[in-house]
């Protein structure tokens, strides 16, 4: 007891001069931009629903002229890296124009990509336009349970030449893990397998019930003992490659939820971006607030976006969100439901703000 009230207090201190550090940010540490929500895959798993034209409007994303403008303000308000997302990041036709522009100003851009559309002359363009690094979605060692998972006969052997395809043109890579029913078991085959096309860099998150994800997740969702057989597959395969700096990642996709209301953390690490030019708060969260079309991302950020996790509405989700299930339990579910559209500039948000607190 004495150990975990020495830990409490530790970690305290720790989110206590990590949230100093924070409030002195005149930016955002990450950026992250879905730089279109189409997609030649149809994954059971998707958190967004990419390619799903009830869900999205694809003649309302953000035009290569807007995307210009876009990197320019980007640019001005420097974080320390970027993400471009997607849908299918590799259907934007300007992407590496908007990777160059970006790298070439000194901030380092990642994407992430299911891999169908890479091949040898598209790896070294990528290359070649300064990306640093590129996550691929590979979720299984099996064709048969990667492609049931994406939906797509072939992808699984398009995702594993993709990262081979990368490494050969000395791009860093990472390849994305979502255990879940159908690939679970095959986890110490799927590093083997990772390992050999010269990658070392596995990251995983859990499946999650939004978008597809929410109507696949009973037959998807491994039950306990299936995770706890995973976690000791992980901590096998960790010490199996130890001496080949194989780095396997657990992302927490709670984390910022949990810094930002219980440790009172209201500055935001990162600005998200979706493919029409909403702004996000977190890609979990139904709703977004302002659009990049109305004004520029650095005007949003000094007129309250650096201090978004105090918005009423945002603060009432975070509220609401201690484990993934209670996503299942939203009254607009995340990427199935309509969202909430707010405009923290253009709604007069400070007077808005007193009409909720009281009622």
């Amino acid at each position: 007891m004495d150990d975990l009230k020495i830990f409490d207090k530790n970690f305290t201190r720790k989110m206590k001069n990590e949230n100093t550090f924070v409030k002195s940010l005149d930016g955002p540490l990450l950026i992250s931009w879905d730089v279109t929500n189409r997609c030649n895959l149809n994954c059971l798993h998707c958190l967004n629903q990419s390619g799903d034209q009830d869900i999205h409007s694809f003649n309302d994303e953000i035009s290569e002229k807007e995307a210009l403008d876009l990197v320019d303000q980007i640019i001005e308000i420097r974080p320390y890296s970027m993400c471009l997302c997607g849908g299918e990041t590799l259907l934007r036709k300007d992407l590496t124009t908007i990777i160059k522009k970006i790298s070439s100003s000194g901030i380092p851009v990642n994407m992430v990509s299911n891999g169908f559309l890479l091949n040898d002359k598209k790896a070294k363009e990528l290359k070649e336009s300064g990306i640093t690094l590129v996550q691929i979605s590979l979720d299984g060692a099996k064709a048969k349970t990667h492609d049931i998972f994406r939906q797509v006969s072939g992808s699984f052997e398009k995702a594993l030449n993709a990262l081979i395809v990368l490494e050969k043109a000395k791009v860093s890579t990472a390849a994305s893990f979502v255990p879940n029913k159908l690939n679970i078991d095959e986890f110490e085959d799927y590093v083997d397998l990772v390992v050999e096309t010269g990658c070392r860099s596995i990251r995983m998150m859990p499946l999650l019930p939004m978008g597809r994800g929410l109507k696949n997740f009973e037959e998807l969702e491994p039950n306990e003992q299936e995770y706890l057989d995973f976690c000791m597959s992980t901590q096998k395969k960790q010490k199996q490659y130890i001496n080949q700096k194989l780095d396997i990642m657990w992302g927490d996709p709670l984390e910022h939820i949990y810094t930002a209301f219980y440790f009172n953390r209201t500055t935001p690490l990162q600005i998200e971006i979706r493919a029409n030019g909403n702004l996000g708060v977190s890609t979990y969260f139904p709703i977004s607030v302002g659009n990049i079309r109305r004004h520029k991302l650095k005007e949003y950020w000094e007129c309250g976006y650096n201090k978004i996790w105090e918005l009423p509405e945002v603060m009432d989700l975070a509220s609401s969100i201690k484990t993934i299930y209670d996503f299942k339990e939203l009254l607009n579910k995340t990427w199935v439901d309509k969202h909430l559209e707010l405009d923290i500039i253009d709604d007069h948000r400070d007077e808005k703000l007193e009409v909720n607190r009281n009622g």
